[in-house]
């Protein structure tokens, strides 16, 4: 029974993986999204901060904001204390697009995703997947009693670490 749980839990973020490609294709690259809302959570940093959210490395993270710059969803401001370093923030163009991502996400959710669900059932599954995400953390040696931030940020770097 557990792998057919495991296997239906796969099988939607695939689904998922596939409907954000198909939503924004055209206007930004799958991983542009992600960058787009860190930024918009933390105006102001750098490409340094990124990089090391997302354990990439800062040549990869450059290609990326300098393509966003290019179709004008981000700025870079040179910092006055340090010429090498550049902030960054949304345009208003790249606000409108994180709220057009998110209104999407919203309604997918709401009208795909959870079609059909009433609320008991939403509490439940929440109920079940907090549960199903501790006891996987806890085997892994995480925390969750943090930020989702904090938590997915140390999740990513536990899967970056090569094994010594």
């Amino acid at each position: 029974m557990y792998s057919e749980i495991i296997k239906e839990i796969d099988k939607a973020h695939l689904l998922r993986k596939l409907f954000i490609k198909r939503a924004v294709e055209e206007r930004l690259h799958f991983q542009q999204i992600f960058i787009l809302r860190y930024i918009n959570e933390h105006q102001g940093c750098t490409q340094a901060d990124i990089a090391k959210y997302f354990h990439v490395s800062s040549a990869t993270i450059t290609v990326s904001t300098q393509k966003m710059q290019k179709a004008g969803f981000i700025e870079k401001t040179i910092s006055e204390n340090n010429l090498r370093c550049k902030s960054l923030s949304l345009t208003e163009k790249g606000r409108s697009e994180v709220l057009k991502i998110k209104k999407l996400f919203n309604e997918y959710d709401s009208n795909v995703v959870f079609a059909g669900m009433d609320s008991g059932e939403l509490e439940i599954f929440s109920r079940c997947l907090r549960k199903i995400n501790k006891n996987m953390a806890d085997a892994e040696g995480i925390k969750i009693s943090y930020s989702d931030d904090d938590v997915i940020a140390e999740i990513i770097d536990k899967l970056c670490q090569n094994p010594e």
